[in-house]
């Protein structure tokens, strides 16, 4: 099945990725070769002792939205984008999450991109609610889930519902 259509779902997954890339290896430098950015979590990627550390967006939720005008579609959803940290030692991990926190919560803002257009231009921003950072103790862990943080990055976007 081939999806000819972008949601606005799929914009703020891909936005917010972008920005976190953006802020983690070119603004702070870390190094591209010490870790890794999957866009989904695949357990089978991560069998054995990890060779570096990776941030991988795990799960999307959004709050249902609501209606913020009466006699409009203007409605306001909140995304929780999570990010999974997963270190080689515990630092590493630490570090991480530490840093996704800072850098999505920097700017209070997060770039809204048009995924259409291949030169992705910005459309509109996310507001940036607190960012959570957690660490996972996990009994009897794989390697993967030894040094696990998850950051939880809630997003505020308001949109009409008939301009999507």
């Amino acid at each position: 099945m081939s999806v000819s259509r972008i949601t606005r779902e799929d914009a703020i997954e891909q936005s917010v990725t972008n920005y976190l890339r953006n802020a983690l290896f070119v603004e702070r430098t870390y190094p591209a070769d010490q870790i890794e950015m999957v866009e989904a979590f695949d357990e089978e990627r991560f069998q054995g002792p990890l060779s570096k550390n990776y941030l991988a967006v795990g799960f999307n939720f959004d709050d249902g939205g609501r209606p913020l005008e009466l006699g409009s579609d203007l409605v306001e959803r909140v995304y929780t984008i999570e990010i999974w940290c997963v270190g080689r030692d515990g630092t590493a991990g630490r570090n991480l999450a530490n840093a996704v926190r800072d850098a999505a919560e920097e700017d209070g803002l997060i770039p809204l991109i048009d995924l259409r257009d291949p030169a992705q231009p910005v459309i509109d921003h996310l507001y940036v609610n607190p960012v959570t950072v957690s660490r996972q103790p996990v009994p009897d862990p794989k390697p993967w889930q030894r040094f696990l943080w998850i950051v939880h990055i809630p997003v505020v976007d308001q949109y009409y519902l008939s301009n999507p």
